[in-house]
């Protein structure tokens, strides 16, 4: 009785800002997405994707080896192999903008987009499918990387809006208050009592 072992082919990936907040309009964020090999085959010729939404702008100085061509989809070529139960990181900076205040705005999806084994033949996921399309993923659990309800080759991270992001004064920041105070903003929005 030898018994064979079982090719699996299994990649994940997180995402996590790595950047402390506060973050301010401007401010430069790095993300970092780290792929996991799950599986018993080692993985070559790994492609990640960056679906930067319009609350972030690319920054192509700090993105070395990110290709911008189909932006605001972003991808990046893994170099080299990953063996089984081994993970690899790379970052992917941008910088926040002040849109509209929602969550979609401020939530980054990454994905593996595409893989193969170490010989460069075609591969099979055992429960996810590389592509390039953020929208046929399901609804993403951040950080997760064994739920069989979430694809595990997709995660995201975001700015916590209430929390950790600090907006712009929308006027000069002077705001005069009736009677015998007056209150002025400075440039954080922070409140100034004057008599």
């Amino acid at each position: 009785n030898d018994p064979e072992s079982i090719d699996i082919f299994d990649l994940a990936l997180k995402k996590e800002i790595v950047t402390p907040p506060l973050y301010h309009p401007g401010d430069l964020i790095e993300f970092v997405i780290t792929v996991y090999n799950q599986g018993t085959m080692t993985a070559a010729n790994i492609q990640v994707a960056d679906y930067l939404p319009p609350g972030y702008s690319y920054n192509a100085g700090a993105n070395s080896g990110w290709d911008a061509t189909t932006a605001p989809t972003y991808y990046y070529t893994i170099p080299g192999s990953l063996a089984p139960g081994a993970s690899t990181s790379v970052s992917f900076f941008a910088n926040v903008e002040f849109v509209q205040q929602t969550a979609e705005n401020y939530t980054n999806y990454g994905e593996i987009s595409g893989a193969t084994d170490e010989n460069g033949g075609p591969v099979t996921d055992a429960d996810s499918t590389p592509d390039g399309d953020p929208t046929n993923d399901g609804d993403a659990i951040d950080d997760e990387l064994n739920d069989k309800g979430d694809e595990d080759d997709h995660d995201l991270a975001g700015i916590d809006l209430l929390e950790e992001f600090v907006a712009p004064c929308p006027m000069d920041c002077e705001i005069q208050c009736q009677g015998q105070v007056n209150v002025s903003l400075d440039q954080m929005c922070m409140a100034v009592i004057t008599p």
